[in-house]
């Protein structure tokens, strides 16, 4: 990632990421999975059948673990904000197919148990040794012909998304995005990984409109809908894989 002046570039650290996604969690509307979780159910649909277990890795907020409660799912959410844990478990401890929220340093419990491991979005903001990680985790979590599921931006501009901190004279991406990918580096990473690449697809994955909202913001959502339709590279990369046995 490159700035004009020479910025010092932030560097995430374990604190800092969780400040970050603990404040984060807090807003719904600013996570991919508020506009995009019913075409993520509708892929996952036409991958398993409803009642099966899918782990919620890097949840977040908890709005795709909601999506897929709604849809008859089995769930659990493994994230690494305190926050996001507390607040998903308040929410869904109660409904029918939440199976816990977990941290991500304490994922033993579901071992060889998922039969859909989701990272929606997750990719992008980790770097490498965490990636490792991450990956490890998702695949250890995995039962007989189980999955996982990735969705990440396909070949996004970093600089593009980049703001600047006037208090430690620093400047970082404003989602917190470190690394791109495209087509040929994910299913490279993942083949790295022992994993079998069943699907990379580069694909426009329309944003829902929701009925809730103002008039301004249905406008700036099809402002949003006619770019993306007319844009020559698809938004998002959806990357499914299993484990080489």
């Amino acid at each position: 990632m490159e700035n004009n002046k020479n910025y010092k570039t932030l560097v995430w650290d374990r604190e800092l990421l969780e400040k970050f996604w603990d404040y984060e969690s807090q807003f719904p509307k600013n996570y991919f999975a508020y506009y995009g979780s019913d075409e993520i159910v509708k892929r996952l649909k036409q991958l398993v059948p409803l009642g099966s277990h899918i782990v919620d890795y890097g949840g977040g907020a908890g709005l795709m673990t909601e999506a897929l409660l709604d849809a008859g799912f089995r769930v659990s959410f493994a994230d690494h904000s305190p926050r996001s844990i507390v607040e998903v478990t308040r929410k869904y401890k109660d409904r029918p197919g939440f199976l816990g929220a977990y941290h991500v340093d304490d994922l033993n419990p579901l071992e060889s148990s998922a039969d859909v491991v989701i990272m929606i979005e997750l990719i992008e903001h980790l770097y490498d040794e965490p990636l490792n990680l991450a990956v490890q985790q998702a695949g250890k979590m995995l039962g007989p012909s189980g999955k996982i599921f990735i969705t990440t931006p396909n070949d996004e501009d970093l600089d593009e998304g980049q703001i600047y901190c006037p208090q430690c004279d620093h400047v970082r991406h404003q989602w917190q995005h470190v690394r791109k990918w495209d087509s040929d580096s994910l299913k490279k990473f993942l083949i790295e990984k022992n994993f079998d690449v069943e699907s990379i697809d580069a694909v426009h994955m329309l944003d829902n409109i929701k009925t809730r909202g103002t008039l301004r913001l249905l406008i700036n959502k099809f402002k949003k809908f006619v770019k993306i339709v007319t844009s020559s590279k698809p938004a998002r990369l959806i990357a499914v894989v299993t484990k080489n046995r």
